[in-house]
């Protein structure tokens, strides 16, 4: 009996310590950045993963606890920051009063130029890219794209790259073209993707636009980038993190948020995605086009 007690004694002590060295090595937002580190071991806790942190990626530097919103809109609440607002757009916005849309704050616009369908894989371009292109940038609006992609081998990203390439036939951009792959069902031709593929497929895209002059960005949600991702092989890639919440809870560093799905924006007659861009380099461009 005595002996027992010792046992669940010496039990009790551990789970204790096991606790305090998690408050102590815990980051400055516990409920912002879900990590903890024992010993040399630095795990990311996602959905019931472990994931082991990469060392080739820089940390966030955002603090979460400053967005804010104002008017319908994100803003980082830090004025040594200077961020921009933006939306992303597609054929499901359908026809957009673009002058609308810039008087009334937006600042950039990122435009879906194409997609690869879920299925049997062909490629399609987005049927209005060329009216949001030409609305867009008539209204002054700097302007990036999109390319929704369901590549199943980086000889596949590349195609898609190419195929982009070919509709934009060497048109001005002032803002990056963006390599998009998502997680789409269990019955999509690229279900069954491993981390290795899809990091070479993102590698691959944006080497392909990058080579004729256009700067690259990867597109990717928190699921997509801790499970199904390899994050050691990004580097130091431009990321565009969706996640609508009201703070952002990603370890590592990007340079926009999607932060919506649900905006409304004068001159959209539907609900539109929203962003807020946070890079210096970005907004640097972006603050060029603003009146």
């Amino acid at each position: 009996m005595y002996l027992a007690r010792r046992i669940v004694f010496c039990l009790m002590l551990f789970v204790l310590f096991a606790f305090l060295i998690c408050r102590l090595f815990s980051p400055a937002h516990p409920t912002s950045f879900p990590f903890r580190i024992f010993g040399e071991n630095k795990l990311i806790f996602f959905k019931q993963n472990e994931i082991q942190i990469s060392e080739n990626l820089s940390r966030c530097k955002w603090d979460p606890t400053l967005f804010i919103e104002k008017d319908g809109f994100v803003q980082y609440n830090d004025h040594s920051v200077e961020t921009a607002t933006g939306i992303d757009v597609s054929s499901y916005q359908k026809t957009i009063d673009w002058n609308t849309v810039k008087a009334s704050g937006i600042e950039f616009a990122i435009i879906r130029l194409g997609y690869r369908g879920t299925t049997e894989g062909g490629l399609f371009e987005d049927p209005y890219f060329e009216e949001n292109y030409r609305g867009a940038s008539g209204s002054g609006l700097p302007v990036g794209v999109y390319f929704f992609s369901q590549a199943l081998t980086p000889e596949e990203a590349i195609e898609e790259a190419e195929y982009l390439l070919r509709i934009l036939d060497g048109r001005e951009l002032q803002l990056p073209v963006v390599f998009d792959w998502e997680y789409v069902s269990d019955n999509a031709r690229t279900a069954n993707i491993d981390s290795e593929t899809l990091s070479s497929c993102a590698e691959a895209f944006c080497k392909t636009v990058e080579n004729v002059g256009y700067s690259s960005m990867v597109y990717f949600n928190l699921y997509t980038s801790y499970l199904i991702y390899d994050m050691d092989s990004f580097g130091e890639e431009s990321i565009w993190l969706a996640q609508f919440s009201d703070q952002p809870s990603y370890y590592y560093h990007y340079e926009m948020w999607q932060y919506s799905c649900t905006g409304t924006v004068p001159g959209i007659e539907t609900e539109v995605d929203l962003n807020i861009a946070l890079d210096d380099e970005l907004v640097g461009i972006i603050r060029q086009f603003r009146s």
